[in-house]
Parts: C-alpha cells; sequence; structure tokens
C-alpha cells in the first residue's frame, strides 16, 4: 500500500513538472509574440523608397556614356490631410566592375527636359551626386523629373563596364506611414550610343571675388554659344548651363541665427534681365546649379549676366567666392552632342544706387524702446526675385545701467510679412553698441519685406532687499541706414526714403 501511494505522488510531481514547464514555454511565446506585435504599437514613420541600376559601357576610344533618368511619384504619395512628406531626395552613384574601374571617372547630371526647372546637386563622394526632386504642385498631384546623367572616363584602349545605380527615398514627418498605394518609379534608358561617345563639349569660366558689407554685389558678364538640335529631339534640351560655387569665411564673426540664410548668393541674368536661377552657399558646402538652354534653329548666342551677393547678417563677415561656369553640349536621341563655347567678362564691382537714414524727431537722435520702419522707393515686389539688392544696417546703442547687475538688451529684427522673429543673436549690453546687417529678403515670405519692425527687450532688476524694481528703464538710440545695389546695369534709378514709426 506504501508502495502504491509513493508511486502516486511520482506521477503527481512529473505532471506538475510538466505543467510548469509547459507554462514557461507559454510565457516565452507570449513574450515573443508581444515583442513582434505590441498592443500600443509607436506609428512607424514613412519611408517611399526606390532604386534602379543600369549598367554602362565605355567602349574602346571613347569617353561618354548619356543615360536618362525618367523619376515618377504618384498623387498617392502625396495625402491632403496627412502630414507632408519632405523633398524627394534622389542619389547617382558610379560603381565598379570587374572589367571597369572608376578611377578618373566623372559623373554629371543635365536637365532632360528643356522646361525643366534648375536642380541644385552635390558631388558628395567622387563618382556620387546628391539632389533633391522639386514637387510644386501640391497634394494629391503626381511628381516627375526627367535628367540626364553623363559618365565622363578617360579614353582607354579597351571596353569599360560601370555601374550606375539610382536611388530615391520619399521620407514622411516622423510617426507618419507611408499612404497607401505609393509608388514611386525609376527608369534609366541610354541616349545616344550604347558604347559611348568622345569627349562630350564643355566649355568653361572661372575666377574669384571678395564680398564684404561696403562691397555686396560683384557681377560677372557670360556669353555662351551652343549648335543647333532638331525638333525630333522631342523637348530634349541641347546644352545645359552649370555654376558651381565655393566659398570661405576671412574673418572670425559671431553666428548668424540658425535661420540665417546662405551668406553668398549668386543670380544668373538672362540677357532681357529675367532670374534664371539663383543659387545659394555656405563655408564647406560646394552645391552645383544645373539649367537646361532651350534650342535654337540655327545656333544659339546668348549673354548672361551673373551677380554675386553678400548675404550675411554681420557687418564684420568677409568672403572669397570661387566660382565656375561651364556650358555642357549634350546628345540627342538621333545626334551626337552640339558644339559649345563660352567667355566671361572681366568681373564688375556695383556702385551704390542709393542710400538714406532714419530721421530721428526734429532731426535729434532716434530714441525708442521699439521701432517699426518702411522702405520706400523700392521697385514693386513682385513674384519674381527684384534686381535690386537692399540692405539695412542697424546700430543699436543701449543706455548705461544704473542699477548694478543689470542683464544685456536683446533687439528682436522681424518683417512684417515674414515667417517671425528672425533667430540672429543680437543682445548689447548696458552703455555698449552693436550692429547687424539685414537683406529685405530675409525672413521674408515674399520676394522682398519692405516694413520691418525692432523690438528691444529691457532688462528691469528687482531689488533684492526692497523686493521692488527701478521706475527707469534702459532706452535704446537707434541708427537706421538702408542702402541699395542695382544687380543689372541698365536698372532704373532708385530714390529711397524711410518712413519710422
Amino acid at each position: 500500500m506504501l508502495l502504491n501511494a509513493w508511486r502516486a505522488v511520482v506521477i503527481l510531481l512529473k505532471g506538475a513538472g510538466i505543467l510548469a514547464a509547459g507554462l514557461v514555454i507559454l510565457v516565452i511565446l507570449g513574450g515573443i509574440w508581444l515583442t513582434l506585435n505590441p498592443p500600443f504599437r509607436t506609428p512607424e514613420t514613412g519611408d517611399l523608397h526606390s532604386s534602379a541600376s543600369r549598367d554602362v559601357t565605355i567602349g574602346a576610344g571613347q569617353a561618354t556614356v548619356a543615360v536618362q533618368l525618367a523619376a515618377r511619384i504618384n498623387e498617392n504619395a502625396f495625402p491632403a490631410t496627412n502630414g507632408q512628406p519632405g523633398p524627394p531626395a534622389l542619389s547617382a552613384r558610379i560603381i565598379p566592375t570587374e572589367t571597369g574601374s572608376v578611377e578618373g571617372v566623372r559623373l554629371l547630371l543635365a536637365p532632360g527636359d528643356a522646361t525643366s526647372p534648375a536642380s541644385v546637386v552635390r558631388e558628395t563622394a567622387p563618382g556620387r551626386l546628391d539632389w533633391t526632386m522639386p514637387c510644386l504642385d501640391g497634394p494629391r498631384r503626381p511628381c516627375r523629373l526627367l535628367v540626364v546623367l553623363l559618365v565622363e572616363a578617360p579614353p582607354s584602349a579597351t571596353d569599360r563596364k560601370l555601374r550606375l545605380s539610382v536611388e530615391g527615398d520619399l521620407r514622411y514627418p516622423i510617426y507618419t506611414p507611408t499612404p497607401g498605394w505609393s509608388s514611386f518609379d525609376l527608369d534609366l534608358r541610354s541616349v545616344g550610343p550604347e558604347t559611348g561617345m568622345g569627349p562630350n563639349p564643355v566649355a568653361d569660366a572661372s575666377g574669384t571675388v571678395e564680398l564684404a558689407v561696403s562691397k555686396p554685389v560683384i557681377a560677372v558678364p557670360l556669353h555662351v554659344e551652343y549648335g543647333a538640335a532638331p525638333p525630333a529631339d522631342q523637348g530634349a534640351p541641347p546644352a545645359a548651363l552649370q555654376l558651381a560655387l565655393e566659398t570661405v569665411r576671412l574673418t572670425e564673426t559671431a553666428p548668424a541665427g540658425l535661420d540665417a540664410p546662405e551668406p553668398v548668393r549668386a543670380t544668373v541674368f538672362a540677357s532681357d534681365g529675367t532670374v534664371v536661377a539663383r543659387l545659394g552657399v555656405r563655408p564647406g558646402d560646394a552645391p552645383t546649379l544645373t539649367v537646361a538652354l532651350g534650342p535654337c534653329a540655327s545656333g544659339c548666342a546668348t549673354d548672361y549676366r551673373i551677380a554675386f551677393e553678400w548675404m550675411d547678417r554681420r557687418p564684420d563677415a568677409d568672403y572669397r567666392l570661387t566660382w565656375r561656369a561651364e556650358i555642357i553640349g549634350l546628345p540627342g536621341k538621333d545626334r551626337a552632342a552640339v558644339p559649345v563655347a563660352m567667355r566671361a567678362g572681366d568681373p564688375e564691382v556695383a556702385e551704390l544706387a542709393a542710400t538714406t537714414v532714419a530721421p530721428g524727431p526734429d532731426g535729434g537722435p532716434l530714441r525708442a524702446r521699439r521701432v517699426d520702419v518702411e522702405v520706400r522707393g523700392l521697385p514693386p515686389v513682385g513674384a519674381t526675385p527684384s534686381p535690386v539688392h537692399v540692405q539695412m544696417l542697424i546700430t543699436s546703442s543701449v543706455d548705461p545701467a544704473i542699477e548694478i547687475g543689470t542683464g544685456v538688451v536683446s533687439i528682436q529684427p522681424f518683417a512684417v510679412l515674414g515667417r517671425g522673429g528672425l533667430g540672429v543673436p543680437f543682445d548689447v549690453e548696458p552703455g555698449q553698441t552693436g550692429a547687424i546687417v539685414l537683406n529685405l529678403e530675409d525672413g521674408c515670405t515674399t520676394s522682398r519685406c519692405d516694413q520691418w519692425g525692432f523690438q528691444s527687450s529691457i532688462p528691469i532688476p528687482i531689488d533684492p532687499v526692497a523686493g521692488e524694481s527701478p521706475s527707469d528703464a534702459l532706452d535704446v538710440t537707434w541708427q537706421l541706414e538702408v542702402r541699395a545695389w542695382r544687380l543689372l546695369p541698365d536698372a532704373p534709378p532708385i530714390t529711397l526714403s524711410l518712413d519710422v514709426r
């Protein structure tokens, strides 16, 4: 009987062990399932990705292969209600193969259509280009881009096979998933002979200019010529104009603010004064602007003008700008690349066209804690950039402090039709004087803002003993000077005036 009881106990213990092991397994499996399928999952951040690649061959004795890239994002990728994604980012690079080295290979980008908008391209590594895809039509509208990628290499006695790879990403705001039925398509097709052509026609000009607050505009005339293209190319441009910029700051200056524009800018004007393209550059950056040149029936000869502008907020910031312009003849579907030529004139330092200062009451100093000013006499503000460079020099002198421990005075500039106050650090200690420079396009929602306000935050220290504040706060003495330069030599005259309130 005792033996039977002992056997019963052993059976019960074995059953309990199996049950416990089963429970442990269930807990482990449940933990794995909850990890893969959390009940309160954080929404994923969407990224619509696409890629394409194509093998290219540069034949013996040849130097250039042209490949057309067509990118298309459908309308579902741009919802009307959810958060809008950032601009689509594209990247193209050359990959070596067993029979082709990338040494000495250069990758260029040119517009694939004569009406394509200008593209700003950065060479982030040898043989790699990064740029963004402009989508200007708004939500629920598709986005398209057509460009030509030129693979250039020194001529060789043997064939070289390389791989051209392109990737695209459309990133959405944080926790915004990719909309359903979205698509991002990339297509690569050869332009011209499959095994390449001879050296691509290229003509260039380059130079260096130095810009400062007292010399903010220097212009360079540019004459370009390129051959005719038959109408059978279906909109493909016969040539492209490229402008590359690099700049270095020559002086040590205080920060200009996280929202500051590029301190140096280039504007390309056509012969009739219209703005063809505009490109800004910061120290350490090297962007390239590419513009399509339209076809002509019997060859084209066009004059352009590149105006380089100083756009910093600190009056003691000086810059040296190195520029390079190229005109590139592009091949067509049934034709070779057209011949090109370029000639640059001598740099022209723009002369001051007009200047005015803010009048004080009865001709005395302008003293106030807030100043509102309107600049008058400039060309009307329109949808296109104005051919005038206008800067406002603001000098603020703060009264000496009466109370010990009085802090600095913060001065906030803002455009009346702008995006709010500028983020420039403009702090002046009591008894001291500070100055900044504002371009009338800085922080503006239109092409130019003519009405500005300047608000000083006056510190009022509290007496730690009496617990009271002094009755008199610190005032500011303002000096406002507006100066204008014409970007085009034949622009109409300017008569400036200031309305101060």
